[in-house]
C-alpha cells in the first residue's frame, strides 16, 4: 500500500525521525520513530503495519502524526523460527512478550527524551521539565 498518497514522504521541518532494532529473546522488533520538536510531553500512538508489513513502509504515518504534535512509532516484529528471524503476525507465545515489547518502546522513548532535553540544556535553552 502506497501511504505516501496521503502522508508526508520526506521529513517535514519541526520533527526528528529515528530508527531502531531491538532484540529481546525470540523476538526481533524494528522501530520506526517520528517526533515534534519543542517543549514535551507528547502523547505517543503506535501503529502497526498492515499483516506483512513493515515498520518502514509505515513512516508517512508517524510523520503526520509528529506533525499533529505526537510521538509516532511504528514497529514490526520477527519471530526466531528454525534458528533465523522470519516475519510473524503473531509474535508474541507467551504471555510475557506483550509486555516485554511495551517496555522496549518505554525505554527507547524514554532515551530520546533524556538525550533531547540534555542537548536543548546545553544549547541554552531551558528543559519544560526536570531530566
Amino acid at each position: 500500500m502506497n501511504h505516501y498518497a496521503i502522508y508526508p514522504e520526506r521529513d517535514p521541518p519541526g520533527i526528528v525521525t529515528w530508527s531502531e532494532y531491538a532484540t529481546v529473546g525470540h523476538l526481533l522488533m524494528h522501530l520506526e520513530w517520528a517526533s515534534p520538536t519543542g517543549a514535551e510531553p507528547f502523547p505517543a500512538v503506535i501503529v502497526h503495519p498492515p499483516s506483512g508489513g513493515t515498520a518502514t513502509e509505515m513512516r508517512g504515518v508517524i510523520r503526520d502524526l509528529a506533525q499533529h504534535g505526537y510521538v509516532g512509532m511504528a514497529v514490526d516484529y520477527q519471530r526466531l523460527i528454525d534458528g533465523r528471524f522470519q516475519h510473524a503476525t503473531f509474535p508474541w507465545r507467551e504471555p510475557s512478550g506483550f509486555a516485554t515489547a511495551i517496555s522496549v518502546y518505554r525505554n527507547a522513548l524514554t532515551a530520546f527524551l533524556r538525550t533531547s532535553r540534555e542537548a536543548r540544556t546545553e544549547s541554552g535553552e531551558r528543559p519544560s521539565r526536570p531530566p
